[in-house]
């Protein structure tokens, strides 16, 4: 193998290797924001799609006392809360982000990161909002079962399809404190709904002071189960377990908590009969300050899931950042060796040089002229500098003045092998101050460095800021000292 391919094999391969591996990190990185990023518009679409729950939980909710009281009570709360709903659905429909919002979709498409957001849930719950109307004609028309109306109509087609498009946050969480974070906002998003649930089954026998069947009592227990499934102790998050602490450690919400266990067991008993000893009210009141709780402890558990998303999005653009940057110089590397491989003289060095013995070594100095001469090129291509003939000798000098590192070192080391006098200049803000010297008639340096003020007080001097080549360098500074 010859010099020439060894030195290629020995620059290549760095670069190779570091390109590679920038790319790994620059790849993984945006894979990795763009996750974060499809979090972040999960959550701002939540925003809306739980105000949108919350109003048609309390649509459902009076719709069950509506139609509990066969018509005769609280038409007026629930029309009132209807025009509620209708202004939520509008502002679901206006605000909802449906669009890809990834910078460079093609790298979804590599294998294991095939997640996106899933617009056809969004599509299925804004299809569904159009049913409302006829939901609405069988509830005052009271023509429809009570369970098929609460169930089938407000829960499957609007409750349900909304906590499902909310529930997408699992899919994207990039770490385990933003998966823990989203894992406790489900979970109080989906007691919350259980106790709108509650609320609302119940309030309608209570209302028609009518006993409930064993599967209905069956289906209530269902709803109280996942109503109190959260708990505080589950959270892992230190900082999101002290703010719910706060809020459902507190008097007020434990004096809650305990009327409405009381509560509940007035009405298990009264379940098999046509009489209930607490008001329908009471207990709706009580379920709703529970909701409300329940509301704020998912909205403190949201803030703080937001919080953690964006500093783990802000990392992760400082990764890709970073390793864009190692790409971006790992290429500009690949691209200066390229030339310098070109330029390494093709030198054929024996593949079995073992030597032995002094015999082995006088029968490698032995050589006919020719070959003689041949091996003093090349230790004189290696070894010496480059010998420029001057016509007239300068006694002024160059100066090296450049910015990066790496540019400044190569310009430096072509010069040294040019043999020209030169100086390198380590702080380019002290460039004026060092031309006023006049020591110095030509100037290697960068565009933005020039300013009027060096090219007028410097009328002698030769300023290059882009050669690409050392017979270049020759020619310009021969033809400005000669």
């Amino acid at each position: 193998m010859t010099i020439r391919n060894r030195l290629k094999i020995v620059g290549i391969v760095p670069i190779v290797f570091l390109i590679l591996l920038s790319g790994y990190f620059v790849i993984t990185s945006y894979l990795n924001f763009e996750k974060a990023n499809a979090l972040k518009t999960i959550l701002k679409n939540n925003a809306v799609l739980n105000n949108t729950l919350m109003q048609i939980s309390k649509e459902r909710g009076l719709t069950s006392l509506y139609l509990g009281s066969a018509g005769k009570n609280f038409s007026d709360s629930l029309s009132k809360q209807r025009v509620s709903t209708d202004k939520s659905f509008k502002t679901l429909k206006q605000k909802l982000l449906l669009t890809d919002t990834s910078y460079i979709p093609v790298f979804l498409n590599f294998p294991g990161q095939g997640d996106s957001i899933n617009t056809a849930q969004y599509n299925k719950l804004l299809n569904n909002l159009n049913t409302v109307s006829a939901l609405r004609k069988s509830v005052d028309h009271q023509n429809g079962d009570f369970k098929k109306i609460f169930y089938d109509g407000y829960t499957q087609k609007f409750a349900t399809p909304t906590l499902d498009t909310i529930a997408q946050i699992k899919k994207f969480a990039p770490n385990t404190n933003i998966s823990s974070l989203a894992s406790s906002l489900l979970q109080i998003s989906t007691a919350k709904e259980n106790a709108e649930l509650e609320r609302g089954f119940v309030a309608y026998y209570m209302t028609k002071t009518s006993s409930m069947s064993v599967d209905e009592i069956t289906l209530w227990k269902q709803f109280r189960t996942k109503a109190n499934a959260f708990a505080i102790k589950d959270v892992n998050n230190d900082i999101l377990h002290a703010k719910l602490e706060k809020v459902f450690n507190d008097s007020k919400a434990k004096e809650i908590f305990k009327k409405l266990e009381e509560t509940s067991s007035f009405i298990q008993a009264d379940v098999y009969s046509k009489g209930y000893a607490k008001e329908e009210i009471y207990w709706f009141t009580l379920q709703t300050k529970k909701i409300t709780l329940l509301t704020k402890a998912e909205s403190i558990t949201s803030s703080e899931l937001w919080e953690e998303n964006e500093a783990y999005l802000q990392k992760q653009l400082i990764y890709f950042s970073i390793a864009s940057l190692l790409l971006l110089v790992s290429f500009i590397l690949a691209f200066l060796a390229y030339p310098s491989r070109k330029n390494i003289p093709a030198t054929q060095v024996l593949e079995e040089a073992t030597i032995e013995n002094a015999e082995v070594k006088d029968e490698e100095v032995i050589q006919e002229p020719e070959h003689e001469n041949n091996r003093a090129d090349i230790e004189s291509d290696h070894t010496e500098p480059i010998k420029v003939a001057i016509d007239e000798p300068s006694e002024k000098i160059i100066l090296i003045a450049k910015k990066f590192l790496i540019e400044k070192k190569v310009l430096t080391k072509v010069i040294e092998n040019l043999g020209y006098d030169h100086k390198v200049l380590d702080n380019t803000d002290l460039l004026e101050n060092e031309l006023t010297s006049a020591n110095y008639d030509v100037l290697f340096t960068d565009k933005d460095l020039v300013t009027d003020s060096i090219r007028k007080s410097n009328d002698d001097l030769l300023v290059i800021t882009s050669i690409h080549s050392k017979d270049e360098i020759v020619s310009l500074v021969n033809t400005h000292r000669g």
